[in-house]
């Protein structure tokens, strides 16, 4: 069995960030229920890092993560030499904005470690690796056999968030992080033996 089995089920049917906005909470829809209380136009301290900084916190771990897309050059692989990955998950990443409650919101993905199964029974990770094609990639494996098999990559990450108020000093400005969040994706990949012919 795959060893990330579901793990397209659980990660590649995550909303867009569209979709975030649209369900994200404003002053007026949230009611009294949600909204922390108010002294003198202002929140009071223990309330926001209570509810504001968790309500913060689960709005940016709902964000999606980047996908990774694998990808082996030539596009196969040869029994007993190693097989390059490139997982297409990029250094850096600019914030997701959009809006949220009195002001906006900011997402930064930071990809960590990755975690690959590589479709034989050997899984690599979670490690911090630099992918990249041969020579240069830190991720690779050799095949013992010929097969027709998938290859994934299970990326973990990193969300930095920051809210800036659009009204200071009625909510004020929020910033932390989430870590463990985590994307997938997988490629297919056929397995080819070279064998040396002699020609007389």
């Amino acid at each position: 069995m795959h060893v990330f089995e579901g793990a397209r089920e659980e990660f590649g049917g995550t909303s867009s960030v569209d979709e975030i906005e649209e369900e994200s909470l404003d002053r007026e829809d949230a009611g009294d229920s949600w909204w922390p209380d108010m002294v003198d136009g202002r929140c009071e301290h223990e309330q926001v890092t209570a509810e504001l900084e968790a309500h913060f916190a689960e709005l940016a771990g709902s964000v999606p993560m980047p996908e990774p897309d694998p990808n082996i050059e030539p596009g196969m692989a040869v029994t007993g030499l190693p097989a390059y990955l490139e997982t297409g998950i990029e250094v850096d990443y600019e914030a997701i904005s959009f809006g949220e409650l009195l002001g906006t919101f900011h997402v930064t993905p930071v990809p960590r470690e990755v975690s690959v199964d590589w479709g034989d029974g050997s899984v690599d990770g979670p490690v911090e690796a630099e992918d990249g094609p041969w020579p240069d990639g830190e991720l690779t494996h050799a095949y013992n056999d010929v097969a027709d098999l998938t290859v994934g990559v299970l990326q973990e990450w990193d969300a930095y968030w920051e809210y800036e108020d659009g009204e200071p000093g009625v909510i004020g400005d929020h910033s932390g992080v989430v870590r463990g969040l985590q994307s997938y994706s997988d490629l297919g990949l056929e397995v080819h033996e070279i064998r040396a012919r002699r020609v007389e």
